[in-house]
């Protein structure tokens, strides 16, 4: 129990520190030192495969968008009244057969579950090889529009914080 206790202390602040880094405002030096600190915990998980934590490994292609789908982002984004980056509306346009995959590009996502908590982290090709991964014979991540992706997440959420709430009132 101790060991899960450290992995799931180090998964949840290597998961804020990498979702802090999306925010502007950070010392170039201190975003790569923090982006270096994830890339060594994921890694360490990798390696050591401890029981406490199941791990599973995704390749997540890289797709240069074509001229095509890049108009239909660009039309959603026109018309919506709020103020996105153009990438949210490339996560809706579902990628076209005229889309180009680069392969040196692509990444892997890394999701890990502790203490029924799951972790995700993206993570460079080479760091994943280091850890004796054959990237090539990786699982390719399904490609979801982002609407779908973030309703399964709210359902997901839902449940667990009505099965918390519940569990209190039993509690009483």
């Amino acid at each position: 129990m101790e060991q899960e206790l450290i992995w799931y202390r180090m998964l949840t602040i290597i998961e804020k520190l990498n979702r802090a880094l999306k925010e502007d405002g950070w010392i170039r030096e201190d975003e790569e030192n923090a982006y270096a600190i994830k890339d060594l915990v994921v890694m360490k998980l990798l390696r050591e495969k401890p029981a406490c934590v199941k791990t599973e490994v995704f390749l997540v292609p890289y797709i240069r968008y074509s001229t095509a789908t890049k108009d239909k982002a660009g039309a959603m984004m026109r018309s919506d009244p709020v103020k996105r980056p153009f990438e949210y509306y490339l996560a809706r346009v579902e990628p076209s057969p005229a889309d180009v995959e680069v392969p040196e590009r692509a990444n892997v996502e890394v999701i890990a579950e502790c203490i029924n908590n799951p972790f995700s982290f993206h993570m460079p090709l080479p760091q994943i090889e280091a850890c004796g991964i054959d990237t090539a014979a990786l699982p390719r991540k399904e490609w979801i529009n982002a609407p779908d992706f973030h309703h399964a997440n709210y359902l997901t959420a839902k449940a667990q914080i009505e099965q918390a709430v519940a569990e209190l009132e039993h509690l009483k």
